[in-house]
Protein backbone atom coordinates (compact mmCIF):
# COMPACT_ATOMS: atom_id res chain seq x y z
CA UNK A 1 0.00 0.00 0.00
CA UNK A 2 1.11 3.21 -0.62
CA UNK A 3 0.70 6.81 -0.22
CA UNK A 4 2.80 10.30 -1.09
CA UNK A 5 4.36 10.54 2.46
CA UNK A 6 4.77 8.10 5.62
CA UNK A 7 7.55 6.84 7.47
CA UNK A 8 8.42 3.56 5.51
CA UNK A 9 9.46 3.05 2.31
CA UNK A 10 8.00 1.08 -0.39
CA UNK A 11 9.12 -0.55 -3.87
CA UNK A 12 6.86 0.47 -7.25
CA UNK A 13 4.48 -2.73 -7.73
CA UNK A 14 2.81 -3.97 -10.13
CA UNK A 15 0.77 -1.89 -12.86
CA UNK A 16 2.63 0.89 -11.74
CA UNK A 17 6.25 2.51 -12.98
CA UNK A 18 9.08 2.18 -11.01
CA UNK A 19 9.11 5.43 -10.34
CA UNK A 20 5.83 6.61 -9.24
CA UNK A 21 8.51 7.82 -7.10
CA UNK A 22 9.52 5.35 -5.45
CA UNK A 23 10.86 6.59 -2.17
CA UNK A 24 7.43 6.49 -1.08
CA UNK A 25 5.67 4.55 1.60
CA UNK A 26 4.59 1.26 3.14
CA UNK A 27 1.10 1.83 4.39
CA UNK A 28 -1.36 4.68 5.38
CA UNK A 29 -1.97 3.41 8.93
CA UNK A 30 1.74 3.70 9.52
CA UNK A 31 2.22 6.95 8.40
CA UNK A 32 -1.27 7.66 10.64
CA UNK A 33 0.17 6.29 13.61
CA UNK A 34 3.37 8.32 13.57
CA UNK A 35 1.31 11.61 13.43
CA UNK A 36 -0.67 10.92 16.45
CA UNK A 37 2.37 9.39 18.41
CA UNK A 38 5.99 8.89 18.88
CA UNK A 39 8.49 6.28 18.78
CA UNK A 40 9.20 3.68 21.80
CA UNK A 41 10.60 0.45 22.42
CA UNK A 42 10.13 -1.66 25.03
CA UNK A 43 13.00 -2.69 27.46
CA UNK A 44 13.98 -5.98 26.26
CA UNK A 45 17.38 -5.55 24.08
CA UNK A 46 19.10 -8.69 22.12
CA UNK A 47 22.67 -9.95 22.56
CA UNK A 48 24.64 -10.41 19.09
CA UNK A 49 27.36 -12.88 18.42
CA UNK A 50 30.88 -12.14 17.46
CA UNK A 51 31.36 -12.95 14.30
CA UNK A 52 28.32 -10.41 13.30
CA UNK A 53 29.91 -7.46 12.51
CA UNK A 54 27.91 -3.70 11.55
CA UNK A 55 24.33 -3.70 10.24
CA UNK A 56 23.91 -1.32 7.17
CA UNK A 57 19.81 0.60 6.76
CA UNK A 58 17.91 3.47 5.65
CA UNK A 59 16.86 6.50 7.99
CA UNK A 60 15.28 9.74 6.63
CA UNK A 61 17.51 12.68 7.63
CA UNK A 62 16.60 15.95 9.23
CA UNK A 63 14.86 17.31 6.06
CA UNK A 64 12.78 13.68 5.08
CA UNK A 65 15.48 12.52 2.43
CA UNK A 66 16.45 8.68 2.83
CA UNK A 67 20.21 8.07 3.36
CA UNK A 68 22.75 5.00 4.22
CA UNK A 69 23.95 4.68 7.79
CA UNK A 70 25.65 2.01 9.41
CA UNK A 71 25.75 0.96 13.07
CA UNK A 72 26.28 -2.00 15.64
CA UNK A 73 23.64 -4.35 15.83
CA UNK A 74 22.45 -2.95 18.67
CA UNK A 75 22.13 0.58 16.96
CA UNK A 76 25.49 2.23 18.56
CA UNK A 77 27.97 3.99 17.03
CA UNK A 78 25.78 5.22 14.26
CA UNK A 79 27.21 6.78 11.11
CA UNK A 80 24.86 8.57 7.96
CA UNK A 81 27.23 7.40 5.06
CA UNK A 82 24.86 9.33 2.30
CA UNK A 83 23.50 12.98 2.30
CA UNK A 84 22.20 15.67 -0.41
CA UNK A 85 18.91 17.20 -1.06
CA UNK A 86 18.10 13.30 -2.94
CA UNK A 87 17.28 9.88 -1.48
CA UNK A 88 19.41 7.08 -0.64
CA UNK A 89 19.13 3.77 0.37
CA UNK A 90 18.39 -0.18 0.23
CA UNK A 91 22.11 -1.16 1.16
CA UNK A 92 24.04 -3.75 0.71
CA UNK A 93 27.42 -5.33 2.11
CA UNK A 94 30.12 -6.45 0.06
CA UNK A 95 31.49 -9.84 1.25
CA UNK A 96 34.54 -8.72 2.49
CA UNK A 97 32.74 -5.77 4.53
CA UNK A 98 34.46 -3.28 2.36
CA UNK A 99 32.40 -1.65 0.45
CA UNK A 100 28.20 -0.97 0.21
CA UNK A 101 26.17 -1.15 -2.92
CA UNK A 102 23.19 0.71 -2.71
CA UNK A 103 20.19 3.07 -4.95
CA UNK A 104 19.99 6.93 -5.15
CA UNK A 105 17.61 8.76 -7.30
CA UNK A 106 20.29 11.49 -7.13
CA UNK A 107 21.20 11.49 -10.55
CA UNK A 108 17.01 12.82 -11.20
CA UNK A 109 17.22 16.24 -12.93
CA UNK A 110 13.68 17.07 -11.41
CA UNK A 111 12.52 15.01 -8.56
CA UNK A 112 9.18 16.03 -8.94
CA UNK A 113 8.79 14.84 -12.71
CA UNK A 114 6.87 11.70 -13.67
CA UNK A 115 10.29 10.81 -15.22
CA UNK A 116 12.27 8.12 -13.17
CA UNK A 117 15.88 8.26 -12.67
CA UNK A 118 17.66 6.01 -10.61
CA UNK A 119 20.77 4.53 -10.10
CA UNK A 120 23.10 1.65 -7.96
CA UNK A 121 26.34 3.22 -6.78
CA UNK A 122 28.97 1.45 -4.43
CA UNK A 123 31.09 3.09 -1.73
CA UNK A 124 33.35 2.10 0.90
CA UNK A 125 32.05 1.42 3.86
CA UNK A 126 32.82 4.62 5.70
CA UNK A 127 30.88 6.51 2.69
CA UNK A 128 34.36 7.49 0.60
CA UNK A 129 34.80 6.48 -2.72
CA UNK A 130 30.85 6.41 -4.03
CA UNK A 131 30.96 5.02 -7.77
CA UNK A 132 28.17 5.49 -9.75
CA UNK A 133 27.49 1.72 -11.55
CA UNK A 134 24.35 1.96 -13.87
CA UNK A 135 23.65 4.30 -16.34
CA UNK A 136 20.86 6.63 -15.19
CA UNK A 137 18.24 4.98 -18.33
CA UNK A 138 14.58 4.49 -16.01
CA UNK A 139 15.28 2.87 -13.37
CA UNK A 140 17.59 0.21 -11.37
CA UNK A 141 17.82 -0.42 -7.64
CA UNK A 142 17.90 -3.53 -5.48
CA UNK A 143 21.38 -4.14 -5.77
CA UNK A 144 23.20 -7.12 -4.03
CA UNK A 145 27.06 -8.44 -4.42
CA UNK A 146 27.58 -12.19 -5.37
CA UNK A 147 29.59 -14.08 -2.93
CA UNK A 148 32.45 -13.71 -4.40
CA UNK A 149 32.45 -9.90 -4.07
CA UNK A 150 32.48 -9.79 -8.52
CA UNK A 151 29.12 -9.22 -9.64
CA UNK A 152 26.07 -7.26 -8.04
CA UNK A 153 22.65 -8.15 -8.77
CA UNK A 154 20.39 -5.54 -9.53
CA UNK A 155 16.55 -5.05 -11.16
CA UNK A 156 16.05 -2.33 -13.73
CA UNK A 157 13.18 -1.27 -16.27
CA UNK A 158 15.68 0.17 -18.89
CA UNK A 159 13.12 3.16 -19.31
CA UNK A 160 10.44 1.16 -19.82
CA UNK A 161 8.40 0.99 -16.64
CA UNK A 162 6.56 -2.58 -17.31
CA UNK A 163 9.65 -4.01 -17.78
CA UNK A 164 11.56 -4.45 -14.35
CA UNK A 165 13.82 -7.59 -14.54
CA UNK A 166 16.92 -8.75 -13.05
CA UNK A 167 19.92 -7.99 -14.33
CA UNK A 168 23.61 -9.03 -13.39
CA UNK A 169 26.86 -6.39 -14.13
CA UNK A 170 30.39 -6.57 -12.51
CA UNK A 171 30.89 -4.74 -9.26
CA UNK A 172 33.90 -2.65 -9.78
CA UNK A 173 32.28 -0.77 -12.72
CA UNK A 174 28.84 -1.52 -13.46
CA UNK A 175 30.23 -3.09 -16.82
CA UNK A 176 29.20 -6.76 -18.60
CA UNK A 177 25.55 -5.80 -17.93
CA UNK A 178 23.86 -9.41 -18.29
CA UNK A 179 19.56 -9.81 -17.86
CA UNK A 180 18.66 -12.79 -16.02
CA UNK A 181 14.51 -12.80 -16.09
CA UNK A 182 12.42 -11.92 -18.66
CA UNK A 183 9.05 -11.70 -16.66
CA UNK A 184 5.31 -12.56 -18.42
CA UNK A 185 3.39 -9.39 -19.84
CA UNK A 186 1.63 -7.72 -16.66
CA UNK A 187 4.34 -9.08 -14.15
CA UNK A 188 7.81 -7.55 -13.09
CA UNK A 189 10.90 -8.93 -10.80
CA UNK A 190 12.61 -7.22 -8.21
CA UNK A 191 14.49 -7.74 -5.06
CA UNK A 192 17.34 -10.30 -6.28
CA UNK A 193 20.00 -11.81 -3.79
CA UNK A 194 22.35 -14.30 -4.67
CA UNK A 195 22.53 -17.85 -3.08
CA UNK A 196 25.98 -18.43 -0.89
CA UNK A 197 27.38 -20.53 -3.56
CA UNK A 198 26.90 -18.27 -5.83
CA UNK A 199 24.69 -20.18 -8.46
CA UNK A 200 21.07 -18.79 -8.15
CA UNK A 201 19.76 -15.90 -7.17
CA UNK A 202 16.06 -15.65 -5.32
CA UNK A 203 13.59 -12.62 -6.59
CA UNK A 204 9.87 -11.88 -5.95
CA UNK A 205 7.85 -11.92 -9.21
CA UNK A 206 4.71 -9.49 -8.91
CA UNK A 207 1.71 -9.24 -11.05
CA UNK A 208 -1.75 -8.29 -11.83
CA UNK A 209 -3.31 -5.44 -9.80
CA UNK A 210 -4.41 -1.80 -10.90
CA UNK A 211 -2.87 1.43 -9.47
CA UNK A 212 -5.85 3.90 -7.97
CA UNK A 213 -5.08 7.68 -6.80
CA UNK A 214 -1.93 8.20 -4.71
CA UNK A 215 -0.08 5.44 -6.30
CA UNK A 216 -1.95 2.81 -4.39
CA UNK A 217 -1.97 -0.59 -6.16
CA UNK A 218 -4.82 -3.30 -5.15
CA UNK A 219 -5.29 -7.00 -6.35
CA UNK A 220 -1.24 -7.35 -7.38
CA UNK A 221 -0.21 -10.53 -6.08
CA UNK A 222 3.60 -11.39 -6.20
CA UNK A 223 5.69 -15.01 -5.24
CA UNK A 224 9.15 -15.94 -5.05
CA UNK A 225 11.23 -17.29 -7.38
CA UNK A 226 14.28 -18.75 -7.88
CA UNK A 227 16.72 -18.61 -11.23
CA UNK A 228 20.32 -19.87 -12.06
CA UNK A 229 22.66 -17.36 -12.78
CA UNK A 230 22.60 -18.25 -16.50
CA UNK A 231 18.58 -17.53 -16.48
CA UNK A 232 18.29 -21.58 -17.64
CA UNK A 233 16.59 -22.79 -14.88
CA UNK A 234 13.24 -20.96 -13.00
CA UNK A 235 11.42 -22.19 -10.66
CA UNK A 236 8.33 -20.41 -8.39
CA UNK A 237 9.01 -21.48 -4.60
CA UNK A 238 6.03 -19.84 -2.68
CA UNK A 239 2.48 -19.23 -3.80
CA UNK A 240 0.98 -16.72 -5.29
CA UNK A 241 -2.17 -15.00 -3.52
CA UNK A 242 -0.94 -12.47 -1.54
CA UNK A 243 2.54 -10.22 -1.76
CA UNK A 244 5.78 -12.06 -0.26
CA UNK A 245 8.98 -10.62 -1.09
CA UNK A 246 12.11 -9.48 0.65
CA UNK A 247 13.72 -12.74 0.65
CA UNK A 248 17.22 -13.03 2.14
CA UNK A 249 19.28 -17.04 1.94
CA UNK A 250 20.40 -18.29 4.86
CA UNK A 251 24.36 -18.10 4.70
CA UNK A 252 24.37 -22.22 4.67
CA UNK A 253 21.89 -21.66 1.47
CA UNK A 254 19.36 -24.50 3.34
CA UNK A 255 16.23 -21.57 3.92
CA UNK A 256 15.35 -18.27 2.48
CA UNK A 257 13.24 -15.58 4.66
CA UNK A 258 11.02 -13.12 3.38
CA UNK A 259 8.13 -11.03 4.39
CA UNK A 260 4.41 -11.07 3.36
CA UNK A 261 2.81 -7.78 3.75
CA UNK A 262 -0.72 -8.30 2.16
CA UNK A 263 -1.12 -4.64 1.95
CA UNK A 264 -1.12 -4.98 6.00
CA UNK A 265 -4.76 -5.89 5.66
CA UNK A 266 -4.83 -9.33 7.62
CA UNK A 267 -1.33 -10.21 7.17
CA UNK A 268 2.22 -8.86 7.86
CA UNK A 269 4.47 -11.64 8.71
CA UNK A 270 7.90 -12.61 8.18
CA UNK A 271 8.54 -16.57 7.07
CA UNK A 272 11.16 -18.40 5.59
CA UNK A 273 10.94 -21.58 3.25
CA UNK A 274 13.48 -24.63 1.62
CA UNK A 275 15.15 -23.02 -1.95
CA UNK A 276 12.98 -26.39 -3.06
CA UNK A 277 9.83 -24.31 -1.50
CA UNK A 278 9.49 -26.91 0.73
CA UNK A 279 9.55 -26.34 4.53
CA UNK A 280 7.44 -23.22 4.75
CA UNK A 281 7.38 -21.75 8.21
CA UNK A 282 6.09 -18.76 9.92
CA UNK A 283 8.27 -16.86 12.72
CA UNK A 284 6.02 -14.10 13.64
CA UNK A 285 2.79 -13.45 14.42
CA UNK A 286 1.55 -10.13 13.33
CA UNK A 287 -1.92 -9.36 12.28
CA UNK A 288 -1.34 -6.20 10.20
CA UNK A 289 -4.04 -4.18 10.54
CA UNK A 290 -7.41 -4.66 11.75
CA UNK A 291 -10.82 -3.03 13.46
CA UNK A 292 -10.18 -0.02 10.51
CA UNK A 293 -13.02 2.20 11.36
CA UNK A 294 -13.43 1.14 15.33
CA UNK A 295 -11.68 2.86 17.60
CA UNK A 296 -11.81 0.23 20.17
CA UNK A 297 -10.75 -2.44 17.82
CA UNK A 298 -8.21 -0.77 15.98
CA UNK A 299 -5.14 -2.71 15.86
CA UNK A 300 -2.12 -2.70 14.18
CA UNK A 301 1.05 -5.22 14.21
CA UNK A 302 3.63 -6.15 11.37
CA UNK A 303 7.14 -7.53 10.45
CA UNK A 304 9.07 -7.08 7.35
CA UNK A 305 12.42 -6.58 5.58
CA UNK A 306 14.27 -10.03 7.29
CA UNK A 307 18.04 -10.81 6.80
CA UNK A 308 20.36 -13.16 8.51
CA UNK A 309 22.84 -12.64 10.31
CA UNK A 310 26.30 -13.55 8.62
CA UNK A 311 26.60 -16.85 11.36
CA UNK A 312 23.03 -17.62 10.28
CA UNK A 313 22.01 -17.48 14.27
CA UNK A 314 19.20 -14.60 14.20
CA UNK A 315 16.76 -12.75 11.78
CA UNK A 316 17.18 -9.02 11.91
CA UNK A 317 13.87 -7.94 11.05
CA UNK A 318 11.61 -4.61 11.32
CA UNK A 319 8.47 -4.80 13.70
CA UNK A 320 6.44 -2.00 13.82
CA UNK A 321 2.55 -1.79 16.01
CA UNK A 322 0.39 -0.27 18.06
CA UNK A 323 0.13 -0.22 21.70
CA UNK A 324 -2.64 -0.70 24.04
CA UNK A 325 -1.88 2.67 25.18
CA UNK A 326 -2.37 4.03 22.26
CA UNK A 327 1.31 4.73 21.58
CA UNK A 328 3.08 3.92 17.88
CA UNK A 329 6.80 1.75 18.12
CA UNK A 330 8.49 0.85 15.13
CA UNK A 331 12.40 0.12 14.80
CA UNK A 332 14.63 -3.04 14.09
CA UNK A 333 14.01 -6.39 16.34
CA UNK A 334 15.80 -10.00 16.35
CA UNK A 335 14.16 -13.24 16.23
CA UNK A 336 15.52 -16.76 16.19
CA UNK A 337 15.12 -18.94 12.34
CA UNK A 338 12.15 -20.91 14.55
CA UNK A 339 10.84 -17.69 15.32
CA UNK A 340 11.50 -17.63 19.25
CA UNK A 341 13.05 -14.79 21.27
CA UNK A 342 12.09 -11.60 19.13
CA UNK A 343 13.75 -8.57 21.48
CA UNK A 344 14.25 -5.47 20.15
CA UNK A 345 17.88 -4.16 18.94
CA UNK A 346 18.14 -1.17 21.19
CA UNK A 347 15.93 1.42 23.79
CA UNK A 348 15.68 3.69 21.14
CA UNK A 349 14.60 3.44 17.81
CA UNK A 350 14.68 5.77 14.57
CA UNK A 351 12.14 3.96 11.87
CA UNK A 352 15.07 1.89 9.94
CA UNK A 353 14.05 0.19 7.13
CA UNK A 354 15.98 -2.15 5.07
CA UNK A 355 18.28 -3.47 6.84
CA UNK A 356 21.60 -5.83 5.92
CA UNK A 357 24.07 -7.34 7.96
CA UNK A 358 27.79 -7.54 7.14
CA UNK A 359 30.95 -8.43 8.86
CA UNK A 360 32.46 -5.28 9.23
CA UNK A 361 34.32 -5.08 12.77
CA UNK A 362 31.84 -3.66 15.76
CA UNK A 363 33.24 0.30 16.75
Amino acid sequence: MKVSADSSPARPQASEAPGTKRWSVRAIAAAIMLVIAGLSAPPALATMPEPNGRISFMRQDDNGFWQVWTSNPDLTADQQLTGSSANSGWPGWSPDASRIAFDSDRTDPNLSDDVVINDVFSMRADGSDVTKLTDSVGFSGDAAYSPDGLLIAFDADRGVAAALSIYVMNAADGSAVRRITTPPAGSFDSEPRFSPNGSAIVFTRYRGGHTLRFGRVVGDTSALFVVTLDGAELRRITGWGTRVGQADWSPDGSLIVFEDDGDYLGNADVYTVGPDGGGLAKLTHGHGITGIGNDNAFQFDGFYDPVWSPDGTKVLLGHEFLEDDGSFRQGLALIDPDGSNLDWVALEVHAEHQPDWGTAPLQ
